[in-house]
């Protein structure tokens, strides 16, 4: 079973509107779809760190050369 904690959201009306608009065509709930894409947004977060981590060794190692 998924633990849920209620949360108080505002979006702007144009985007509530397109992901109401989105969930119709998926077929699914707005909330179903709002949790889809946080995690997707804590993902990309995360591979954008490890990147700039990666990023930063390169440059380092490069300065040592």
């Amino acid at each position: 079973m998924v633990k849920q904690t209620p949360i108080s959201l505002k979006l702007d009306s144009y985007q509530l509107r397109k992901l109401d608009e989105l969930c119709l065509q998926l077929g699914c709930k707005r909330n179903k779809l709002i949790n889809f894409f946080v995690s997707q947004g804590i993902s990309n977060l995360s591979v954008h760190r490890e990147c700039s981590i990666i990023l930063a060794m390169q440059k380092a190692l490069n300065d040592l050369v």
